[in-house]
């Protein structure tokens, strides 16, 4: 998909942008959380 087209349909649908940022909040708290799972967890 162009860019340009991204653009449009962004324009039609513009709760789509809020949909983006919170996938991408999550996505950045998840990789944090488990960074800090895989610290704190003693191995075998």
């Amino acid at each position: 998909m162009s860019r340009n087209r991204i653009a449009t349909q962004l324009e039609r649908h513009p709760k789509m942008i809020g949909f983006f940022f919170a996938v991408g909040l999550f996505v950045a708290q998840a990789g944090s959380v488990a960074a800090n799972v895989g610290e704190a967890c003693a191995g075998p």
